[in-house]
């Protein structure tokens, strides 16, 4: 019984969970091998903790034990994400939003995925998808923004729809995120608002250099000579 004092268990598949240690999975492991919930706490600490070899075996122990579980199936694609099996992660992701079709962490994973084919209307379609069911959700926003304002497909691009989405999560962030402040500059600047565009990447330039992010900062320079001259982000 004393197990119960050192080890916080999750009621539901889902969330990001921070555990004190490792050392207080393994005695449950031995006392519930066969326990689904114990081997995704123990699989979602291992990613986080960047061990993804380990969290693979640890969530396909549960997965085995709860195959309908659509958090088992959404942790899996970030696993196999990070362990750079793309079409592996597609299809956790898939089978989660089989499963849960709201589910807005497995919508971001194939946004993300798609991204990375540039199937940028997919993408943005997932995108969108997400944030119906978490509207405070900044990676889909901040990207979903992104797309919208930097996409050369011109039947997707779209400035002044970036925009909301931009704003609220600079919002959401107290405008202290340079990335985010990058992304609502170039927003303005699609939409043609180069006025607000170049005060906006100003600051987010002060940021990145305020926290010795060089590269970011160097970028950020590049995207204002951009809007100095008037053009936006191709």
């Amino acid at each position: 019984m004393k197990l119960w004092h050192t080890l916080l268990i999750a009621l539901i598949f889902g969330g990001v969970l921070v555990f004190a240690s490792k050392r207080s999975f393994e005695p449950v492991e031995a006392v519930s091998p066969d326990h689904a919930a114990m081997h995704f706490n123990l699989g979602q600490y291992q990613r986080l903790s960047g061990q993804p070899e380990k969290a693979l075996e640890s969530l396909q122990r549960a997965l085995a034990n709860q195959p309908q579980s659509f958090g088992i199936h959404a942790e899996l694609g970030n696993t196999h994400l990070r362990l750079g099996d793309r079409e592996s992660a597609a299809k956790h992701f898939q089978a989660a939003l089989d499963l849960q079709p709201d589910h807005a962490e497995s919508h971001c994973g194939l946004a993300n995925l798609r991204l990375g084919e540039n199937k940028h209307a997919e993408a943005c379609q997932h995108y969108r998808a997400a944030l119906q069911t978490e509207p405070d959700e900044l990676s889909a926003l901040n990207n979903l923004a992104w797309v919208l304002s930097t996409t050369t497909d011109e039947t997707l691009r779209d400035g002044k729809a970036a925009i909301p989405p931009a704003e609220h999560a600079a919002e959401l962030t107290e405008r202290k995120q340079p990335v985010i402040l990058m992304t609502l500059a170039a927003a303005y600047a699609a939409a043609g608002r180069f006025d607000d565009a170049i005060p906006t990447a100003e600051a987010a330039r002060q940021l990145a250099e305020a926290s010795n992010n060089q590269a970011l900062a160097n970028t950020l320079n590049t995207h204002l000579t951009a809007y100095r001259s008037g053009n936006a982000l191709k």
